[in-house]
């Protein structure tokens, strides 16, 4: 008789990003309130991208060990491209998922040159996820439905997507804003690499 093997979760979070999850947040914007700043990552260049900084700060909390140039491209090739890694389907994302988006995207979504990451931190039965992010000097609580990647705000007023970017004079009328338009991948990071 064998024994079937228990599948694994996502990483824990760390206590900090418990906190800053479960915190007050501005009504505009999502900014997280009255939470301490996320800890610096132990390896790579702190300060070099926010977002990619507190993502890399929680992984290490949980045990991982490595180390960027603190870029989100540097984030990406460590987790995008690695086996131990793998990506997930927007319909399975759960907390202590890592989402890359594209901000300014050429029209592809194959995430070859993600510009923005976040940390997942919930994950609804209706589809929409919950997820921290560093973005303006502040760190963010924001929302992300791939079932409805278009949409701002549901019938109820419940917001579907955030607003990643504001609108330039530059930008083409359809030029995406909506988190859902700029996901292009989920990564379940596994903490047992070496």
């Amino acid at each position: 008789m064998g024994c079937a093997a228990t599948p694994r979760g996502a990483p824990p979070l760390p206590a900090w990003v418990e906190a800053a999850a479960r915190a007050p947040a501005e009504a505009v914007g999502g900014v997280v309130t009255h939470t301490p700043r996320p800890p610096a990552p132990r390896a790579g260049i702190a300060g070099r991208e926010p977002a990619a900084d507190l993502v890399v700060a929680a992984l290490q909390g949980e045990g991982a060990r490595f180390g960027t140039d603190g870029s989100v491209a540097a984030l990406w090739g460590y987790l995008g491209s690695s086996r131990a890694h793998r990506r997930v389907n927007p319909s399975a994302i759960q907390p202590g998922d890592v989402l890359f988006f594209q901000r300014f995207p050429d029209r592809r979504r194959d995430c070859d040159t993600p510009d923005h990451v976040g940390l997942v931190v919930d994950s609804a039965p209706d589809g929409r996820v919950t997820f921290l992010e560093a973005r303006g000097g502040v760190t963010r609580r924001s929302y992300v439905d791939p079932g409805m990647p278009e949409t701002r705000r549901d019938e109820r007023g419940n917001i579907r997507n955030s607003i990643l970017r504001p609108r330039r004079l530059s930008d083409a009328p359809s030029a995406p804003l909506l988190a859902g338009e700029m996901l292009c991948a989920a990564i379940h990071p596994s903490l047992d690499t070496h």
